[in-house]
């Protein structure tokens, strides 16, 4: 498990360290729904993306205070710990060998601020190299994914505030989602991120392999 990822109470062992073959921790099946909408978007967000809601949320401790200065911050959302794979080898996330076409999936926790909805939209420009791993439903446990695999759309749903989650966790803690992305090699990744309510989408680089993205 990855650093800063610590007593996850709806998380067991994992069968392999980058897994994304997690147990049930849901109450009921997402959603599909029409995205956050923005003024203006780079990203050609679809009109329909995965729905996560508080529902489908995990908890766990979080390694207070040094997560902040290792995480990606987009307003009321945060990409924990993204800087995981900054100087990961190339050879993480290069194809499976025999398996060509299929990547492993690469873990990354999200958090989203109490009563706050956003959408992570990966830019139509870089779909054939990047996806999202937040539908359950993509998940398997051999842990091998095709970009197509995934989704180029999620929108998470935070716990409202004064709400307890089904998961548990203090009621007014960020809402934690698991989950992961896929991708087609060392990169950059550029996302948008659409949050209810604001005008601008936010946008946002992740590295998979590349050190540090400008």
């Amino acid at each position: 498990m990855r650093r800063g990822l610590v007593a996850w109470t709806a998380l067991l062992a994992l069968a392999a360290p980058l897994s994304l073959a997690f147990p049930a921790c849901t109450s009921k099946s997402g959603e599909s729904a029409t995205s956050a909408s923005a003024a203006s978007t780079s990203a050609s967000a679809p009109q329909r993306s995965f729905v996560r809601t508080c529902e489908m949320s995990v908890y766990g401790t979080l390694d207070s205070p040094a997560w902040r200065k290792h995480s990606i911050i987009a307003g009321p959302f945060v990409f924990y710990y993204a800087d995981q794979y900054a100087e990961q080898p190339a050879s993480l996330f290069a194809p499976i060998p025999g398996q060509n076409g299929y990547y492993a999936g690469q873990k990354l926790v999200v958090l989203v601020r109490r009563d706050a909805v956003a959408t992570v939209v990966v830019p139509e420009s870089e779909r054939s190299n990047a996806a999202l791993l937040y539908n359950p439903a993509d998940w398997n446990d051999r842990n091998t994914y095709r970009i197509a695999d995934g989704e180029s759309a999620v929108t998470f749903k935070a716990c409202k505030k004064g709400e307890t989650a089904p998961v548990g966790g203090p009621p007014n803690a960020m809402t934690q989602f698991n989950g992961g992305f896929v991708v087609a090699g060392v990169r950059c990744v550029p996302l948008e991120v659409l949050v209810r309510g604001r005008e601008q989408t936010i946008p946002v680089r992740l590295s998979f392999g590349a050190g540090r993205c400008a």
